[in-house]
């Protein structure tokens, strides 16, 4: 037989759980919720637009793009662990100047921009760094979009499904071969 305070311990360990489980299921629901920080420099949206800047550099044919690695959080953790400060700080204001400018240019977020206006804007961004490639110091960061690009190619060729989609890859290689016949078209070589 159960005593009063036991009844009185079953119910209201019942009567917390259906009231946790509520609170979780209703937050879920809330469409102005905090945005997340995925580390120090980086909110779940910035990971967001860096893996649609990458998909914009490699983007998915018949092989995946670079969003298939999951590009943004590789190079947001690049960024946070790698960098310099100096290079971390030009990245983060490189990012938002490429938010901004997007949307100044096109009247819409990179987000909801198309293909070709991702690509048209990238290679502008591109052509600026190129420009201003002869003009940089040895002390000055480096340029933004070149860290974007770069941490881009590192992180999708250095990652599995670039490796073994993107280029040809053997896991165990066998005997050394000096010269391979090259047929036009062949990928290169995984690492």
């Amino acid at each position: 037989m159960m005593n009063r305070r036991e009844a009185l311990k079953a119910v209201s360990f019942l009567m917390g759980g259906a009231v946790i489980g509520a609170e979780v299921f209703l937050t879920g629901c809330d469409t102005k919720r905090e945005e997340r920080q995925v580390n120090e420099l980086f909110t779940e949206s910035d990971v967001a637009l860096l893996d649609e800047v990458g998909e914009t550099i490699i983007p998915e044919t018949d092989t995946p793009g670079a969003k298939a690695v999951g590009i943004g959080s590789f190079m947001a953790m690049m960024v946070l662990d790698v960098y310099t400060d100096e290079n971390q700080k030009s990245f983060k204001e490189g990012l938002e100047a490429l938010k901004e400018g997007f949307e100044d240019e096109y009247g819409h977020s990179f987000m909801e921009g198309k293909p070709e206006e991702r690509k048209a804007y990238l290679t502008r961004l591109n052509d600026e760094l190129v420009s201003e490639r002869n003009k940089k110091t040895d002390d000055e960061p480096e340029h933004y979009f070149r860290m974007m690009k770069e941490l881009t190619l590192l992180g999708y060729f250095s990652s599995e499904i670039g490796s073994t989609k993107a280029l040809r890859y053997i896991e165990t290689p066998g005997r050394y071969e000096a010269c391979i016949p090259y047929e036009k078209g062949m990928r290169a070589w995984a690492i």
